[in-house]
């Protein structure tokens, strides 16, 4: 025991976003496909710029997933552990020692359920054998913790958003000092959405939004998915909608709005090219400055018919033929 007086005082250091910080536990939480492990290879970029961080991804396969995902985005891999899937609170001494030996910022668990020890259980307060001890060793050792959870299938619309992170019996929601759902956005399923439920170390931050990208990985055949910073969403946004059952179907993509912008931008940009043709990494980059993502744009070269010519061991995007005549004749 301390007597009261004997505590030092001092702030919450912030260590991504003023949403994730020093010395704390935070869940996040989502439906499964919503955006979850893609925003903590995000996150865990973005940290690994000032120090370590440990990620445990037990869904992701390390050489064909993780890996190329981590390249993609332009980690810094020398400073991200990827542990063997450490047990809790089994393995707590050894995640400690790893943490005190290369000062690790932060610690990623990912999915929560994968990490415990037997006869610990997610939807049952019995997870506090495990939040507990995880707790103490933020606190001691300064560094972040994120647990990621998946939430429940069945949420009632007119629930709290707490009441889908492992069950209304489950420990969890209680251990988190910063508790935010993750999803993507009912009318726009490149849009990833971060939104705060449970604020304990600040007021309630605003939700913050990432779009859907993917970056080509030298050696790899598919394009690597990844998340693109847009900025907070000043007038708000329900995590329910990313919660809730709904009936709305559709294909994934951006709306119109987004793809015809996109379309635009490249006829203009190709229109303006000598012979109405251009670099392809050149077109990408510059639609950088726009804020239209490699995504959207391959899609909308597709929708305009864009044509792909590989000269050498580049390729370059071109107008098509029709289009290029039609140009011509009015010039």
């Amino acid at each position: 025991m301390a007597r009261a007086d004997k505590i030092k005082n001092a702030n919450v250091k912030s260590l991504w976003q003023d949403r994730i910080f020093e010395g704390t536990v935070h869940v996040i939480a989502g439906r499964p496909g919503g955006g979850k492990s893609l925003l903590v290879i995000r996150i865990a970029t973005d940290v690994a710029k000032k120090g370590t961080v440990i990620l445990s991804q037990t869904e992701e396969i390390h050489a064909t997933m993780l890996g190329p995902r981590l390249t993609a985005i332009g980690a810094n891999k020398r400073r991200i552990e990827v542990d063997e899937h450490p047990l809790f609170p089994e393995d707590t001494g050894h995640i400690r020692r790893i943490i005190e030996k290369y000062k690790v910022k932060l610690l990623i668990i990912d999915p929560v359920n994968e990490h415990l020890s037997d006869g610990v259980k997610r939807q049952s307060d019995s997870i506090r054998k495990a939040t507990r001890p995880l707790k103490k060793l933020a606190e001691e050792t300064g560094c972040a913790i994120i647990l990621v959870d998946h939430v429940i299938k069945n949420v009632a619309k007119n629930s709290h958003p707490l009441n889908a992170i492992g069950g209304s019996s489950s420990g969890l929601p209680a251990a988190g000092r910063m508790i935010y759902i993750v999803g993507r956005d009912p009318e726009d399923k490149d849009r990833i959405i971060m939104c705060n439920v449970k604020s304990q170390l600040r007021d309630d931050p605003l939700p913050i939004e990432f779009e859907m990208d993917e970056a080509d990985v030298e050696g790899i055949e598919r394009p690597q998915p990844l998340l693109t910073y847009t900025g907070e969403i000043e007038d708000g946004f329900d995590p329910m909608l990313m919660l809730a059952k709904t009936s709305r179907g559709g294909k994934l993509g951006r709306p119109p709005t987004k793809r015809e912008a996109a379309k635009e931008f490249l006829i203009d940009y190709l229109s303006a090219a000598p012979q109405h043709q251009a670099r392809a990494t050149e077109v990408i980059e510059d639609a950088k400055q726009y804020r239209i993502t490699k995504r959207t744009l391959e899609g909308a070269k597709a929708e305009a018919e864009i044509e792909s010519v590989k000269k050498g061991n580049e390729w370059f995007w071109k107008l098509p033929a029709d289009l290029i005549e039609t140009l011509d004749a009015s010039s």
